[in-house]
Parts: structure tokens; C-alpha cells; sequence
């Protein structure tokens, strides 16, 4: 548990933490706001902030394919959020392997998988051509979209002050009293001249 003493920015504006803080996490990626939510399903009296060191959430990063286990997690913290992902997730429809410290740009498959890659590919292509639904093992979603995704279920079902950008952490130490708890220092701009701490003890 855990009360900050100065406010903490967020997306929409500057809003102050103020009571009693049971969660904090660190790190607003994919996982940290799942967490969130599960955190939300599992205790909904709970306050929670998540802090992220990104000022804004930018569209960085690569495509990203979630393992079938991770699709029940997310159905079971957050059914809406997880039809969210899958109607913004895009079939693989050709597959490539290419060695890492190698500048020809064979393929490093062997041969009887490079042909299956290949055979992969070529019905596809054919597939596309017909406008027929194509063939794919697996369904991939661009890791800033699921960022996002996850970012608007939290701040709809969280709150909107739960994600705090702009926060980095600075320090976190063992609380020395019978309470428990960790104090977790975090920097943010206070101005265009300067930077001030949010500290909380969660």
C-alpha cells in the first residue's frame, strides 16, 4: 500500500495521485497492462497505476504472434479486449528462414522444409490470385497495436489516470516498518526547464 507525494503525469493532462496505491507497476508494455487488468478482474476494489517511461505510445516496435495459451489468458482476464486483438491480427500467409550472420539471403532451412515453405508460399500466391481465402498456421498483431489496445481497455476499465506516462523509475526500496511495502521514486518533466520525483510507496 502506498500514497504518493506530488502528482503524476498522464496522457490526458497532470493528475495527482492522491490515497492509497495497492499496485504499482512498472513497465506499461503488453504485459504490465494485462497484469493491470487481471489485477482489476481479480480485485476490484484495488488501486493501481501503472508507470511508463515513454512519454507517448508510440507505434515502435515489430509484429508479435500470441501462443494460443496466451489467447485463454487474455479471454479469461478480458474477453472484450481479446476479440479486439484477434479482429486487428493478420494471417501469415508466407514464411522465410534466413540465417542471422549471413549476407547472401539464401534460405538456411534444410532442403525438405525449404521445400514445404516454398509449397506454402506458391499455394497462397495462388489462393490470392483467385480470391480465395488464403492458408496460415498462425495469425500475428503489430506489438504497438496491442500496446494500444491493451492502454484503452485499462484506462475503460481501470480508470483513465491508471496508465502514467512519462514516469521513469529512479529508485525502489524495502520499506523498514511493520507495514511492508516497497518506496519506488519516479522521474517526470515538471516543466520545460527541469524534471520533478513522484515517490509512492506501494
Amino acid at each position: 500500500q502506498g500514497a504518493a507525494t506530488e502528482g503524476a503525469a498522464t496522457e490526458e493532462g497532470t493528475v495527482g495521485i492522491s490515497g492509497v496505491i495497492d499496485v504499482a507497476i512498472i513497465g506499461g508494455g503488453p504485459c504490465g497492462l494485462a497484469v493491470a487488468l487481471a489485477l482489476r478482474k481479480a480485485s476490484p476494489a484495488a488501486t493501481i497505476a501503472v508507470f511508463e517511461r515513454d512519454a507517448h505510445l508510440k507505434p515502435v516496435g515489430s509484429s508479435v504472434v500470441i501462443s494460443s495459451s496466451g489467447w485463454a489468458a487474455l479471454k479469461c482476464i478480458d474477453p472484450d479486449v481479446c476479440k479486439r486483438l484477434k479482429a486487428q491480427s493478420a494471417p501469415i500467409e508466407f514464411l522465410r528462414v534466413v540465417p542471422l550472420d549471413d549476407d547472401t539471403g539464401k534460405a538456411a532451412a534444410p532442403g525438405l522444409a525449404r521445400g514445404a515453405l516454398r509449397l506454402f508460399g506458391a499455394v497462397n500466391t495462388a489462393l490470392k490470385f483467385l480470391r480465395l481465402p488464403s492458408l496460415a498456421f498462425v495469425r500475428s498483431n503489430l506489438w504497438h497495436e496491442v500496446r494500444g489496445t491493451l492502454a484503452q481497455r485499462v484506462a475503460e476499465v481501470c480508470g483513465a489516470g491508471t496508465l502514467r506516462t512519462n514516469h521513469a523509475l529512479e529508485a525502489l526500496a524495502e520499506a523498514p516498518d511493520l507495514r511492508g511495502g516497497f518506496y519506488l521514486s519516479f522521474a517526470h518533466p515538471a516543466s520545460a526547464n527541469g524534471t520533478a520525483s513522484t515517490h509512492v510507496r506501494a
